[in-house]
């Protein structure tokens, strides 16, 4: 979503045509409700619209009948995958898992706290109306993490170079750089496991140290292009290789700019098959594809699968669709695997850490 600029215009020292802020408050000292003050302004010909049906690439909209208890099919899982992302940002709203297509007790408890927070009837039964609100609010979640206008995500900056780092440095590129760090160092001997301060001290240096003789860089300490790519290469080999239960929370990464096909090549493609491989993992119909970096038979035989059972053109091509599509639903699985503080898992509504 873009920001939207609006006029600021107080009636006095600045005018301009339809509504401003000078006289809505007589108007609603007159008794005139926020939707009849906007008609004062703009005329009887105007109206709110509610519960909008929103497409989502993917094949998000509404199935066509009611989701309710004992319900088996390939819509209930979007409906648990779509409250499980929504619970990152609304932790009341349980978890649900496994993610298996089957609405049973779990997905009725989450189906019937999103209703209540949303002020839907809690019946636990998803029609048209708790569907498209659910999906307003999938959307809004995913979507608010852009920084401006241009669309720089989170996860866009994740993958850019941010300068290099060294001794003394501050900030968010420091704190990205640790946490993977921190994720090598449970996973390869060699390496240290370093805390996450956004502070480059000297046990950061040190794991940096440990990583560039682990892969033959000049071990300097210093991050640099060279280094920062090589992290990152390694962290998504780890990533791709852990059963779901160990799935980290980084997001995933935004469209690469251009489409990946049959013979391309780098880390973009890497990615892209790391995100097929967990997902095959949830989908067992997308076969899982070696993080190589080299788009080949499998992962052109991968992604016609993944658009075919997506209502995508399956060209085996991914475009930006497609990209949003595998993206977000990687994204959707690793948000099923980790909770929030005050979350629970079961019909005993105890707490937990994440699975």
């Amino acid at each position: 979503m873009e920001p939207l600029f609006a006029q600021f215009c107080n009636g006095t020292t600045v005018t301009c045509d339809g509504l401003s802020q000078w006289g809505t408050v007589g108007l609603a000292e007159r008794g005139l409700s926020p939707f009849e003050i906007l008609q004062y302004y703009y005329g009887n010909d105007i109206e709110l619209v509610e519960n909008a049906p929103i497409q989502y690439s993917g094949n998000r909209t509404y199935p066509g009948y009611p989701l309710e208890p004992g319900v088996r099919s390939a819509a209930v899982r979007q409906l648990q995958l779509m409250l499980n992302r929504i619970s990152r940002n609304y932790p009341a709203i349980p978890k649900i898992n496994p993610v298996d297509g089957v609405y049973g007790e779990q997905t009725g408890q989450a189906v019937r706290k999103f209703q209540q927070i949303f002020q839907l009837t809690p019946d636990g039964i998803v029609g048209p109306s708790t569907w498209n609100r659910m999906l307003y609010i999938y959307n809004s979640v995913r979507r608010l993490a852009e920084l401006d206008s241009e669309g720089m995500s989170l996860s866009e900056l994740s993958l850019l170079f941010p300068q290099v780092l060294k001794l003394g440095e501050q900030g968010s590129g420091v704190r990205l750089l640790q946490y993977r760090l921190a994720v090598l160092g449970q996973y390869i001997p060699e390496l240290p496991v370093i805390s996450v301060d956004g502070i480059f001290g000297p046990e950061t240096e040190e794991a940096v140290k440990a990583f560039q003789r682990y892969a033959g860089l000049s071990p300097d300490g210093v991050v640099g292009e060279s280094t920062w790519n090589a992290i990152l290469r390694y962290y998504r080999g780890v990533l791709a290789s852990l059963p779901p239960s160990q799935l980290g929370e980084e997001p995933p990464l935004a469209y690469p700019g251009s489409p990946l096909s049959y013979g391309s090549r780098g880390s973009d493609v890497a990615a892209l098959q790391s995100y097929l491989t967990v997902i095959s993992r949830e989908f067992p119909s997308i076969p899982a594809v070696a993080a190589t970096g080299y788009f080949g038979d499998e992962t052109r035989n991968a992604v016609r699968i993944f658009q075919n059972e997506n209502n995508l053109t399956p060209d085996g091509i991914v475009g930006p669709a497609t990209w949003d599509a595998i993206a977000g639903t990687y994204g959707d699985i690793l948000s099923g695997y980790s909770r929030q503080r005050g979350q629970y898992q079961s019909a005993s509504g105890r707490e937990g850490g994440s699975l």
